[in-house]
């Protein structure tokens, strides 16, 4: 049956602790304030087929279906605050492939550009876009061709050429905002979801 009763539901073993069965999801939906009926919806959206809500899919689903898109702007604001400036998010991504002779110094391919778009909870097809917007430049790509790379089979996953730090940092800094007034906006942004919805309700 669908719907299973307290007891059975107790004698069921969690694959991890971070899988919810029907009751626990209820109690967890409750602490969000959704309401019951929004809680079943969401339960029968997510459960997988031993009826266990993942809460690490459930992220997974929320980043890549529901997170909206980012500017260049506020992508730049996000790196900092979480990794203090563009050369630490670079550094913490990046490939150091130093062993090859045609890269002499750490790059960013674009699966490390995805995994910091991930962390800064950016959704794919937003981040597949900022990447091409990334290599998009000539600086870019004369980058790439000072240290080798275009045409030397050593291309990302994608097909785009590797982004030096230089570039990555010279690319991005033109959207960096001033500190004050950039984290001023990110936390508007992040309690009231844009500045116009701030500017409709203020809090009291």
């Amino acid at each position: 049956p669908w719907l299973e009763d307290g007891s059975e539901e107790e004698k069921r073993k969690k694959p991890t602790r971070y899988h919810l069965t029907r009751g626990d999801w209820l109690k967890f939906s409750t602490s969000l304030y959704l309401t019951l009926l929004e809680a079943e919806r969401l339960f029968n959206r997510l459960a997988d087929n031993k009826r266990f809500v993942d809460l690490r899919a459930m992220f997974e689903t929320l980043r890549t279906t529901v997170e909206p898109d980012v500017t260049l702007e506020r992508f730049v604001v996000k790196a900092c605050g979480r990794y203090e400036n563009l050369k630490g998010a670079f550094g913490a991504f990046c490939e150091d492939r130093s062993y090859l002779p045609n890269c002499p110094e750490p790059l960013l391919w674009w699966d490390g550009f995805h995994k910091l778009a991930i962390a800064l909870q950016v959704n794919d097809s937003n981040a597949a876009k900022l990447w091409k917007v990334l290599t998009g430049s000539v600086e870019a790509r004369v980058d790439s061709l000072n240290v080798g790379l275009l045409g030397s089979g050593e291309e990302g996953t994608d097909g785009a050429e590797g982004v030096t730090l230089a570039a990555f940092e010279r690319e991005l800094s033109t959207w960096a905002p001033d500190t004050a007034l950039g984290s001023l906006k990110e936390n508007l942004c992040n309690r009231f979801g844009s500045l116009a919805e701030g500017q409709r309700g203020p809090p009291q």
